[in-house]
C-alpha cells in the first residue's frame, strides 16, 4: 500500500472502509458541482468507482493512481486525489492530476 504522510495528512491508497464517505463526497451536488461527470447517485456507483481505485492499487502496470486523503489527527476522510495516466512522450508519462 502506498502511504505519504505529512505534518497534517495521510494520503494511502483506498481500502474497503473507504466506501461511505467516498459515498457522502462523491454522491454530493455540492462537492462535484465542478466534477458533475465523476458525480455518483448510487453506493453501488461509488464502489464501482472503490474497486477500480483498489484493483489498480495492486498491479504492477498501474495507470491510474486513486488516493484517499485522511486527517491525521482524527483519521476522517477528507478527500481524494489522483493521477491518471493519459499518454506517453520522449519525457516519460504524460499524467491527468485531479483533487
Amino acid at each position: 500500500m502506498l502511504k505519504i504522510s505529512t505534518d497534517r495528512l495521510i494520503i494511502r491508497d483506498h481500502i474497503e472502509e473507504d466506501l461511505y464517505p467516498m459515498h457522502e463526497l462523491l454522491s454530493s451536488r455540492k462537492e462535484m458541482y465542478y466534477l458533475p461527470e465523476l458525480r455518483t447517485t448510487s453506493i453501488e456507483g461509488t464502489n464501482q468507482n472503490l474497486q477500480v481505485a483498489i484493483n489498480e492499487s495492486k498491479t504492477n502496470k498501474r495507470s491510474k493512481f486513486f488516493f484517499a486523503i485522511i486527517d491525521k489527527n482524527t483519521g476522517d476522510y477528507i478527500g481524494e486525489i489522483g493521477f491518471i495516466r493519459k499518454s506517453k512522450s520522449i519525457f516519460g508519462d504524460i499524467m491527468e492530476l485531479g483533487y
